[in-house]
């Protein structure tokens, strides 16, 4: 089924990041059913919420971006250029 999506998809929004980057001490974070999710459907672009902090990554030839919070820790807003 999800073969189908392959090249249709240009871009996934989900809560939880795709990948795991660390930000401090030994907590990690990432979704494997997303990641795996992205490998099968092969999106342009993933963007994600939740970790609060900007962080990008690659998954095959899609783009992971963990978006960090507007208003968080003295930052108002951010500029996104893809």
């Amino acid at each position: 089924l999800l073969k189908s999506y392959v090249g249709k998809i240009d871009v996934l929004i989900t809560h939880e990041p795709s990948f795991a980057p660390q930000f401090t001490g030994d907590r990690k974070y990432g979704c494997t059913a997303i990641h795996g999710l992205i490998e099968a459907v092969k999106p342009r672009f993933a963007f994600s919420g939740h970790i609060h902090k900007y962080a990008e990554g690659m998954i095959g030839d899609t783009k992971c971006i963990a978006l960090g919070a507007v208003n968080y820790r003295d930052k108002s807003a951010y500029h996104l250029t893809i």
